[in-house]
This record gives C-alpha cells, structure tokens and sequence, in this order.
C-alpha cells in the first residue's frame, strides 16, 4: 500500500491522509551516494492526486523494506502529477549544530554522539576511534557530507537510509552467493558491459623493503595467468617483509611485520604476499553491469541474470564470465526498485570507489587533520608508509593522465610532445596542460602508454625521487630540514584560520583528567594517575621506586630488598583475627602453617614441614613427637594409631600419671601408685627333694618402675 501523509501530520505509526494508487513509483539508490524515489499520479476524480504537496510524505514499498519519502518537486500536467521525493532521513538537514566535537569515539559511539536527541538516530559497526569537529553545520552534512569532519570521510562506511535511522558498516549489503553469467549473446538495450583490464596483474615481481627480491628476479604467476591472451606483469613492494638486518626493535614486536633470515625466508613471504593479492582479485578486471530486468524478462539470458531481482544495495554478486572462464565478484552499485510491483526493475553491478583524492585535495582545516593525515601516511618508525602514500600519488597521476588524453585531442587545453625512438637519449615524453605538467622517460609493459613518474598540478608535485635540503619560508620560522628531519611550526603560524598557539592551548584545555589519564593508560592497560573528585588514583601496577616511608619515618617498605620495618605501631588484619602488637605479641585465630616453623634459640622447638614437632640445641636435634605411631590389641588384633616420642630420654615430671581407655573426660581415670613391689627372684633345688627361693623388690613412683629387676 502505497499512502500520503499531508504537511504537519508526522504521527507515521499510523495509517496516511489518504491511500494512493499512482501510475508508477520507483526508488533509485545508489551506494555512497544520493537516493531519489519518484512518484506520477493520475488525475483522479477522487482528488486523491490534491494531497501530492510539497512537503507533504509518501509511504511507499522499497527495497529495504516500506520507507517514509519526503515530496520536493510536484509537477502538475493534464496527465496528472509527477513527483521528486528524498528519503525522510535527509530531513535532518534542518537540524543545526553549532558545535559538536565528538573525541575518540567509535563509530557507534560518535552516531550517538553526533545524533543527540534530534529525532535521528544511527548504526555502526566501525571499532576505528576519530575525532571530528561539526561548528555551524546541519546534521545530514555532518554525517553524509564531502568534508574532511564527516563521519562518512573521517570514519568511513558506506550509508544507508531506513526512515529516520542511518546504517553506516564498514560494508554494506551481504553475501548471499548470488551468481549470474555474462559474455554471450547479450541483447543490445538489455544488458551493459564496461570489462577495465587496466589494473590487472597475473604476473607479480615482489620485492621487500630495502629493494630485495626474490631468488633469480622470481616472480609469483596468477591461476589465471592462461586465462588471457597476454601476461599483465606488475611491481609491487611489500614494505612489511623485513630481513633481519633492515628490522628495529619495534618491529621485532610487530606480528604485521615478516622478519627474515634467509632469503628462502623472503621468498616464502614474498610468494605469500603475492598470492594473497590473487586471492584480493587483482588478477581479475573490473566490470561494470548495467542490467535491465525489465528488458531482459523475456530474452533466452534472463535465467542467467533472474537472480539478480532479489539483490540490495552493497550485496556482493559473484558474475561468471564465459568467456574467461572465470568467476568475479562485484557489488550492487545501484538499483532502482518498483514500489508497484514490489521488484527491482534495473540494477548495477562493479566496484565500489571512494574518492579519496578530492578529501586529500582540501584544505587541512585543523591541527588534527594534519596529525592524522600525517601518521596515517608513517610507519611506527617515522618511515613513509607506501600503500598509503600511493593513493595519493595514482589520484594525481590519474588526473593529469586524463589531461594527457586531452592534450591529444585538444590542441589549446594540453601539448604531449614525445619522442619514441628508444635508442634516442631524448627518449621521453613531457605533457603540459592548464592542470600542470608531468614527464616520463619509461613505457608501459605492453608499450602502449608512457609510464609518467615525475608530476606537477596546482596541488603540489609528484616524482619517484625527490632531492632536496630544507623546505624553508623566507624568514625561516617555518622549515622543514629533510638532511636531518627537523620539523618546525611557529607559534604564529596559522592553521584553519587559527594559531598553532591557539590550538594547542584549546586542546590542552578541551582535555579533561579523566582523558589525560586514558590517553597516558592506554584506557588503563598501562601506568597512569588522574585526580577524581579529590581522589588520587594510581595504576600501581607499573610504579617502580626504592623505598616507600610515612613522614616521620617509622614504617619504611624497601622495595629493593623487600623489607617492611615498623618501629611504631602495629599490624591488624581482619579486626583481630592476625594481629601483631607494639610489643611483638602475635595472635591469630586458625593458622595453617606449611614449611618449618622454628622458636627459641639456645633450646629450641620447631614445626617442620613432615608434620613432626623438633626438638633441640644449638645445632643438634634430641628428638621428635609426631603421629605415626600403631600398636596391635593382642585380644582383638585390632590396630590402633596415636602418638609417639622419640628421644635420647624421656623424662615426665609430674604428681601424678592417669590413664583411660575413653575420650570422655567424665571417665574415671587410673592412676599410677608410689610404692615397693616384692617378687619371687630365685628358685633352687637342694638335691633332697626341697626348694629354697629369694624374694627381690622393685620400686614404683607414679605407676613407673625406678628399680631394675
């Protein structure tokens, strides 16, 4: 159902002014870039067509689902009215910020952020962490615009509008394996092929840093390298493979760096590197697939492409070239969706292409921009980091090469003067036009176009090799000494309209403790101090000092040695659970001790680790008690296990020595007697038939025998 809300009624949970039934309506998206959707309604005696005002929204089916568009243009003809419409999330262009800075924020985060409470909100999957500055600027073109603050430029992501909500991923759309076939029979208005084979490699000559190459000037060779009629050899430089040599402690402690020994090391990772730009699909040309459904529908080759009605934007299509006899992958780019029939009706196929040098051709509008532009193009060591810098060197090189283009077809724009002989020394080519100048002296692999090295525009030069001292103002408060990397800015000097003065004392004062203290952290992973509510808080993981000590020096902690020394005072831990007083006394409610526990010094009694309690002097132990001992009932046979003493003696000192067969101490106890015991010691025969005995006695003390028999 396709329904009109009048101007002023944004109550869009509920049911329209007025239910349509237009003669077409469409949405075209297109990826990173602007939606429309269009809208023509007859004159219909209903007057349902009187609603179609500016202003006023139109509920319609798309793609993603039914989405709320904003009317712009209505146009009124006999036939009826026709429509220009935005999707409802470019409202937010009328909400103004003044000044909103989101800091260190990830993408989610900064959405929020930037979003506030202004009725739109968004999405992000993007874990990067910028920073950006909007300061008079509506909401749609702080998050969609074409400066170098928008979320789009700063944080990336490619846009996607649901109502009055944003889904900005690092990628948008799915892999679903959606697959089609192209390269025969395609109908002439049906079906649009572009195939680029300029990029292509299916020959790859690494080298690693510091210039070296494979074994032999080796070379990596695509599957695909018998695909195609002839071999597209390329260069590519892998700053990150590093003989040992060439590498710095930091990146020792890098996993993105490849540290070799050998150079069968090298070539292994070169090989690797090679393969996994195979893999990326270098070896395979850029296509772009304009496909009509509606002209196809009836052809032998819709089949081939039918799949493609159910596709959204950013969705990746794998498309079979018959011809090559291979498979790659693009992207839906655009699309155009009919909200009547409820099907995509055109969509676009190829890859997706930011353009990153019209952000890098803008002024830098803060010191932020530069820092960040600057250490996005460094290696951790200060070195140029390539792949970065590259981007900007092929933009410029691409801009002047269309102006060579030019220059061949357009006397007055550009002159190319160029001599081919190649046994020439003025071998070469220079092409000079209004957007600047560039010059070669090398051809392409195939021979068909100079390979420029060297370029000038209004925007600064490009060259393999730059030679020079210092880049200097004439006063020499500004410079740049590259002999030996010195790098000053003057304090008067301005940047977007600003002091370098002035923006470093506001960012020093837009940081809050809490901030300095995450920054100085690495948000807490490392050491670190912040002051919170009059509260010092101190990473102490990380402090490295010698001897702690309160102010009157009573109780000192010596790092170094591990010593803690209290000369006042005393320990309490667990309300008296373990305590040690002023006078040394210890007390403590249960202890489990494990090793040897020693007291005494001249005698001496210690606890060793076996469980057994020592005895001795000086250097000499006189005997144990522990719990080993077992004895046998001789009536029962049952074994008992108690205590035994060992010693060179044993001598008890005691009134009185009471046993009991029983635990309980309500248990009459025997007790041990003092006394004389009288016994028969001797019998002899007297050889007349009697006997004469001897009587002996013993002494008792306390139950013990004192005498021998």
């Amino acid at each position: 159902m396709i329904q009109v809300y009048s101007p002023g009624n944004e109550d869009f949970t509920k049911n329209g002014d007025c239910t349509l039934f237009p003669a077409s309506a469409g949405v075209n998206a297109v990826l990173g870039g602007a939606w429309t959707a269009t809208l023509i309604h007859p004159l219909d005696s209903e007057g349902r067509w009187r609603y179609l005002v500016e202003e006023a929204v139109v509920k319609m089916p798309s793609f993603n689902g039914d989405q709320l568009f904003r009317i712009q243009k209505p146009q009124k003809s006999d036939s009826g009215v026709e429509c220009t419409m935005v999707p409802i999330f470019y409202d937010a262009r009328h909400v103004f910020l003044t000044d909103v800075r989101p800091t260190s924020l990830n993408g989610q985060d900064a959405l929020n952020y930037i979003c506030g409470n202004s009725g739109f909100s968004g999405v992000s999957d993007i874990l990067f962490q910028g920073t950006a500055y909007y300061e008079y600027k509506n909401l749609l073109e702080a998050i969609c615009g074409d400066d170098e603050n928008a979320f789009v430029t700063r944080w990336g992501g490619e846009p996607v509008f649901d109502n009055h909500t944003v889904t900005i991923n690092t990628h948008a759309g799915s892999d679903y394996n959606v697959e089609i076939r192209y390269g025969k029979n395609i109908p002439q208005n049906g079906m649009y092929i572009e195939t680029d084979m300029s990029a292509i490699a299916t020959r790859i000559y690494p080298k690693a840093y510091n210039g070296y190459e494979m074994s032999n000037h080796g070379y990596v060779d695509s599957p695909l390298v018998n695909h195609y009629a002839l071999v597209y050899p390329r260069t590519i430089t892998y700053d990150t493979v590093k003989m040992r040599e060439d590498a710095s402690e930091d990146d020792l402690l890098d996993p993105a760096i490849t540290i070799c020994d050998t150079q069968a090391q090298l070539d292994t990772a070169l090989r690797a590197k090679c393969n996994a730009e195979f893999d990326n699909g270098i070896d395979k040309p850029l296509i772009t697939i304009s496909c009509d459904m509606i002209l196809l529908q009836n052809t032998e080759q819709y089949a081939d492409i039918a799949e493609l009605e159910t596709v959204s934007l950013g969705d990746t299509v794998h498309c079979y070239n018959n011809h090559l006899d291979f498979t790659t992958s693009a992207r839906v780019m655009e699309l155009t969706y009919d909200s009547i029939k409820k099907r995509v009706d055109n969509v676009t196929l190829g890859a997706y292409r930011q353009s990153f040098l019209d952000i890098l051709n803008k002024r830098v509008s803060s010191i932020d921009d530069l820092a960040a532009r600057a250490n996005s193009a460094l290696n951790g060591d200060g070195t140029v980091m390539a792949e970065r810098v590259r981007g900007f060197l092929n933009g410029a090189v691409t801009s002047l090469h269309a102006q060579y283009n030019v220059a061949e077809h357009q006397d007055y724009v550009a002159i190319l003067f160029e001599n081919l002989d190649t046994t020439s020394d003025l071998f070469g080519a220079l092409a000079i036009g209004t957007q600047g100048w560039m010059i070669s002296k090398r051809r392409n692999a195939a021979g068909t176009d100079w390979v420029w090295t060297t370029a000038a525009t209004a925007e600064g030069i490009v060259a393999d090799t730059i030679v020079t001292g210092a880049i200097s103002d004439a006063a020499g408060n500004n410079y740049w000494d590259m002999e030996t990397g010195e790098f000053r800015l003057a304090s008067t000097a301005t940047v977007g309209g600003k002091t370098v003065s002035t923006i470093a004392s506001e960012a020093v004062d837009a940081q809050t403790q809490q901030s300095i203290f995450n920054k100085l952290t690495n948000n807490g992973q490392t050491q670190g101090i912040y002051l919170n509510s009059g509260k010092l808080y101190i990473n102490a993981s990380y402090i490295a000092t010698g001897i702690l000590a309160d102010a009157n020096n009573n109780t000192t902690f010596n790092l170094s040695t591990g010593t803690l020394t209290m000369k006042k005072g005393s320990i309490d831990i667990g309300n008296g659970t373990f305590k040690v007083t002023t006078a040394g006394a210890l007390t403590a409610t249960s202890a489990n001790i494990e090793g040897t526990f020693k007291a005494g010094s001249t005698y001496w009694i210690k606890l060793n680790a076996s469980g057994e309690l020592a005895g001795g002097s000086g250097n000499t132990q006189y005997g144990f008690i522990d719990y080993s001992a077992s004895c046998v009932d001789v009536d029962s046979g049952q074994t008992y296990r108690g205590i035994q003493i060992q010693g060179g003696c044993l001598r008890i000192s005691t009134r009185i020595i009471t046993v009991a067969r029983s635990t309980s101490t309500s248990t009459t106890t025997t007790e041990g007697g003092n006394g004389t015991f009288k016994y028969i010691s001797k019998i002899e025969n007297n050889g007349d038939g009697t006997i004469t005995w001897y009587n002996s006695t013993v002494q008792f003390i306390n139950g013990i025998m004192v005498s021998q028999l």
